[in-house]
Parts: C-alpha cells; structure tokens; sequence
C-alpha cells in the first residue's frame, strides 16, 4: 500500500479523469444520456443499498463484496453522484493507496482530504465525460438554458456540470455560487453570500465564503428576479478576484449561480 506522499502524487485530476474514463469504457452508452450509476456499480462487483442515514453515502467491504449504502432521501442526481463518488474510493482501493474496512458496518470520514477530491473529481468525469458537453463548450453561445437541459439529460447536478464546463472550457472563466445564508457565528444575519467557487485554469485563487453580496448589485437584482440574466462588466471583489468580468446568471431557490467569462470574452 501507498505511503501518504505517494497516494498524493497518485491522486491527481488526471488520473481520476482516466480511471473514469476507463469505467465508462466498461459500460458503454451514449454520452447524451445518463449513466445507469447502480448498474455501473453492480458490474464493478459493487451492491447498491438506500437507507435512511444522516451522510450521503458509504463504501465497506463486507464478506459478501463491496457494498456502498446511499441516503434514500436525497435528490435523485445527488444519489447518482454519491454512488459515482464512492465507486472512486474502490477505485483507490484497487490501486493500492488505501483500505477499506473490513466489517460490516460502513464508515466515511468527513474531512475533505486527497482521497475525497480525488473521489468528487472521479464523479465528476464519470458523470459528465467531455463527449456529454463538447457541443455546448463555447463561451460565445453558451446560455443557462443550454446548461440546465443538459443537466436533465445527463443526470447530473447543475453544480457538477457547471464545474465540468468551465474546466473544459478555455481561458480564465470560473464559476460562483451563491447562498441565502447567515454565517457560522451570525446564523440569524442571512443575506445572499458567497458559498463556493472554482476557476480551474487560475492559480492561487482566494475566494472567502460567506462574503456577502451588496443589497443594489447586480447579483442581488439577479436573485431576486429568479430569471436567467447575462451581465457584462461586473466589478468582481471576492477575495482575490477584483476585477471586472461578464457573468451569465441565474438563482435556482435560495442559490445563485454565476458563470465568470474570461476577461477577453464579453
């Protein structure tokens, strides 16, 4: 087995990337489409079981195999990407760099360390190989709508398909998500706040959660409306990004999504 400094070096985008890629090699089906995950899992010698349970999901392995056990209450894409992201800890398993439980009961560990990235970005590209979203990578025409179909088609959540498309897309754009939320320390304080973002083909960018969005920006008008808005020149201050950029916009419930475009497409 793998020491800690290997298994970093060994868990890396690329490799999930691959290793996914290798899966969907196995279960051939239309990129368009959804993966069936629970049959993906039982043909990777996996059983699938729903509980009601406080975490999303678990993997262990038992005398019988390998089950993974997933929260029956959850939506159905979150499930789908709970399986996808515990068939990445097998995937870990079969490599060497780590080792499951050996007893019946399952466990997970709630700290977000190398395995757990490298098991959400293995979802990920389960999910959403670059095939399902080639036709709508392109910062000129892509829309909301475009988005959110897709999401329905493939059986993805909006996030995970909005994170896969602005890595696969060029340039510097990122993606912003939005919260109606108080703070840690402020939980009655809920205003529209900063909750996640990512910009895959940026370095070292600091975005701070829980900064809150101004009461007459844009991105408030945005959340208020509820309707699908592009915005050109907006004056990004979150953290590390100051800057002013076009975003296409939309809040979906009590979030917001924001798609940064890179600085050189309007």
């Amino acid at each position: 087995m793998a020491g800690p400094d290997q298994s970093r070096t060994l868990l890396t985008p690329e490799r999930a990337k691959q290793l996914a890629a290798d899966i969907r090699s196995r279960h051939p089906i239309d990129p368009r489409f959804a993966l069936p995950m629970e049959r993906v899992a039982e043909g990777e010698g996996v059983r699938v079981t729903y509980h009601r349970m406080l975490l999303e999901g678990a993997l262990s392995r038992t005398d019988d195999g390998h089950i993974i056990r997933v929260r029956i209450d959850s939506t159905p894409n979150r499930r789908r990407f709970t399986v996808a992201h515990e068939l990445g800890h097998l995937v870990v398993e079969r490599l060497g760099l780590a080792k499951l439980p050996a007893r019946t009961e399952f466990h997970r560990t709630q700290s977000h360390n190398a395995e757990e990235r490298f098991c959400d970005a293995f979802a990920a590209y389960l999910l959403v190989p670059g095939e399902a979203i080639a036709d709508i990578c392109n910062w000129g025409t892509l829309t909301i709508p475009k988005l959110l179909e897709r999401s329905s088609n493939i059986g993805a959540s909006v996030e995970t398909l909005a994170w896969r498309l602005v890595e696969e897309l060029p340039g510097d754009g990122g993606v912003l998500w939005f919260r109606y939320m108080g703070k840690p320390n402020d939980v009655n304080n809920r205003r529209l706040r900063l909750d996640w973002g990512v910009f895959p083909h940026r370095k070292q960018v600091f975005l701070p959660k829980y900064a809150a969005v101004d009461s007459g920006s844009a991105l408030q008008s945005a959340f208020a409306s509820q309707a699908f808005q592009s915005i050109t020149d907006f004056p990004l201050r979150f953290g590390s990004l100051r800057e002013a950029r076009s975003l296409l916009v939309k809040a979906l419930g009590a979030r917001l999504m924001a798609l940064v475009k890179p600085q050189d497409v309007l």
